[in-house]
């Protein structure tokens, strides 16, 4: 670091004389002393610090997966719904949802535990989110068990799970929720037979396309065209046009934007002209990156589609 000099001092300007302490105390030998026995142990300390947090951040994902199950099982009461909600979290990743034969029944176990439940019920639900996520059949009986097990407040979560896991048996028993009195219930339920993928909900979501509440009607075309139904084209194409949003003004510029990348994901399948034409607008002039990349990725898989 270049030291600081007074406005004062020019090249021609005397020496300093040998008695008097330099005036840029840093290169004097007191200077030197304090900058060795301050300055650089600090700068040491910091680096450090900076390492010491890079090996416990990388040190947390390699031991992730048994360390939160040991946390879910003998930790405190306020560790054991964050364990469980880290593994909801880490199993959206496929790649990490362990293979050896003991998780599966170590995770029923601490699922099904009564005294656990009674204590902070948020373990259960984080846990069911985790079994969904993790794409394990294993996980089917004892999810649909806590599902008729639930309370009206909790089955949400399962309904969640369950949509998650894809099972194709589940849709029976989620078909009557799309009919139920509150919306977050019906958007819950909508968005999990999208996922699942069965073709025999197409008729219970088409009455979902009037839905008083605009998210679950966004959400039934969004489902719709996930099972090869174009039912709620208009729909797809309205959420893919900035004007749309306008009579919508609780939606703010984030929200907007992830409505328009899932309406591209969904309409990028069905193979109409029109709605192929939209993305392809949206690609070449939307000011919203995530907008324009997803419209992008999608003119790619158009493309594909196209030459099979």
């Amino acid at each position: 670091m270049k030291p600081d000099v007074p406005d004062n001092l020019t090249e021609d300007a005397p020496d300093e004389p040998a008695s008097e302490p330099a005036k840029n105390w840093p290169e004097s030998r007191w200077g030197r002393w304090l900058h060795s026995l301050f300055v650089i142990p600090f700068f040491i300390a910091l680096f450090g610090v900076i390492l010491a947090t890079l090996v416990y951040v990388v040190a947390a994902d390699d031991r992730s997966i048994n360390d939160y199950l040991e946390d879910i099982q003998t930790g405190r009461k306020s560790k054991r719904w964050q364990a469980a909600f880290e593994l909801s979290k880490i199993f959206v990743n496929p790649d990490r949802v362990p293979g050896d034969h003991v998780f599966v029944p170590q995770v029923i176990a601490l699922f099904d535990d009564e005294t656990m439940r009674q204590e902070d019920p948020r373990v259960r639900q984080y846990l069911a989110l985790a079994m969904g996520r993790s794409g394990i059949d294993g996980f089917y009986a004892p999810l649909m068990e806590g599902f008729h097990a639930a309370g009206a407040d909790d089955r949400a979560v399962f309904i969640q799970a369950l949509g998650y896991l894809g099972r194709t048996e589940a849709v029976d028993e989620l078909h009557p929720y799309l009919q139920h009195a509150k919306a977050p219930m019906r958007l819950v339920t909508v968005i999990a037979l999208g996922n699942i993928g069965a073709r025999e909900s197409i008729e219970h979501l088409l009455p979902l396309l009037s839905d008083a509440e605009p998210n679950v009607m966004w959400d039934a075309a969004v489902a719709l065209a996930k099972l090869g139904d174009r039912s709620g084209r208009e729909i797809l194409l309205a959420l893919m046009s900035r004007e749309y949003y306008a009579q919508f003004g609780e939606v703010d510029a984030q929200e907007r934007a992830r409505a328009m990348v899932v309406a591209i994901q969904a309409a990028a399948g069905l193979g109409d002209s029109e709605m192929d034409a939209a993305i392809a607008r949206l690609a070449k002039d939307d000011p919203n990156a995530l907008v324009s990349n997803a419209a992008r990725k999608a003119l790619e898989h158009i493309g594909g589609r196209r030459t099979q």
